[in-house]
């Protein structure tokens, strides 16, 4: 939801802009003893240097 501002003012700006997302916790209730944190953000750890390919 946030990415979609920041790629409306990049794009306003002529910035170019990426955004790389990782899924914490499944649709339904708010069961935050639930959510993978560390597995979300081990995960964009790994895909975080796909971005240094982007033009």
């Amino acid at each position: 939801m946030e990415g979609y501002g920041v790629a409306i003012a990049a794009a306003a700006a002529a910035v170019p802009f990426a955004e790389l997302r990782s899924i914490s916790n499944p649709v339904g209730p708010r069961d935050r003893a639930a959510w993978r944190l560390a597995e979300a953000f081990a995960a964009l750890r790994a895909a975080a240097p796909a971005l240094h390919t982007l033009p």
